[in-house]
């Protein structure tokens, strides 16, 4: 039951009513209807007066490998500092997320030498202004073979196509006991139902989006769109190297989250 429906006298008047029944008022709304929010493309901090742009180059198609990547033209055009692959990065793949996630399924900070879902990141750009890097990342070019897509959980559980060969399977968790086959052998009658559940596609105002700065005392202030700074912090010092007192993260307005930037 909904707190509308545990409150409706509250509810009909238009308020939002937290568990307890009482009226939740809102702060932000003058902020936005006037001088409008704070996002990530806002900040006007000095350090980013001086600040390098990030341009990825990311996979027009949900599986393939790839033949090759040739950087020569982006690394020569207007404005580009440097371009990378995941070749002249020394740094592991990032862990599942959660610990009960197929160990097996590690997901490259980018693609080396297969794409796995369209919008993967191939190769960074990295510009003095940020439309050079979107300039500069059309000129990377990429080779793909294409490969047989997975475009349905029904697909996905066939396992003809494998994301992960190594897994042997596309099943990223499970969760309590398996099933006993003889659980309904008794009954008399058995039904069997299919239900299908609709996608939750998040789509925020302002995407996931980050700005960080080195300080001259060696600490790492990030800004970033999130829900969750205690675990950025975390993550972001390990992937680093640094102690977590070392990092700050400040969050400014979110532009939307719904549960897609808690990480």
């Amino acid at each position: 039951m909904s707190t509308a429906e545990l409150f409706p006298d509250v509810a009909q008047r238009g308020a939002t009513v937290s568990i307890l029944g009482t009226r939740v008022v809102r702060v932000e709304d003058r902020k936005f209807l006037t001088t409008g929010g704070v996002y990530t493309d806002d900040l006007v901090e000095e350090e980013f007066s001086r600040a390098v742009h990030l341009t990825f180059v990311r996979s027009p198609m949900a599986h393939g490998r790839i033949r090759g990547i040739d950087t020569r033209a982006a690394r020569e055009a207007p404005g580009v500092i440097a371009v990378f692959t995941i070749d002249d990065l020394d740094v592991a793949p990032l862990a599942p997320p959660f610990p009960m996630f197929n160990p097996q399924m590690l997901r490259p900070w980018m693609a080396s030498e297969v794409v796995r879902f369209v919008g993967e990141p191939i190769a960074a750009v990295l510009t003095e202004q940020v439309d050079q890097g979107e300039d500069a990342a059309e000129l990377v070019e990429v080779d793909f073979e294409p490969m047989p897509a997975v475009l349905t959980t029904a697909q996905s559980a066939a396992g003809k196509v494998l994301l992960f060969p190594a897994a042997g399977t596309n099943l990223v968790a499970t969760f309590g006991e398996p099933r006993d086959p003889a659980m309904f052998a008794d009954c008399e009658v058995v039904l069997t139902q299919r239900l299908r559940n609709q996608r939750l596609s998040p789509a925020p105002m302002e995407p996931r989006a980050a700005a960080a700065s080195w300080g001259a005392d060696g600490r790492l202030t990030l800004w970033c769109s999130n829900q969750g700074a205690q675990s950025v912090q975390g993550e972001l010092a390990g992937i680093v190297g640094v102690e977590p007192g070392r990092v700050h993260i400040r969050t400014v307005d979110v532009g939307g989250a719904f549960g897609a930037k808690q990480e």
